[in-house]
């Protein structure tokens, strides 16, 4: 009984590991687009700017 349960608190344990893992890359993901889009924006005001 006792090994189950230190199995399953085991699991939890890495379960939990794993979350923290994915909504850490989530948060990178995030700011990595904001990044990418301000550059756009900074990219889409040089090419406004060029006379045609």
């Amino acid at each position: 009984m006792y090994g189950q349960i230190g199995e399953l608190a085991n699991n939890a344990g890495t379960l939990s590991t794993s979350i923290d893992t994915l909504s850490e890359s989530a948060q990178q993901a995030d700011s990595a687009a904001i990044q990418m889009a301000s550059g756009m924006q900074r990219v889409g005001g040089q090419i406004r700017h060029i006379p045609s």
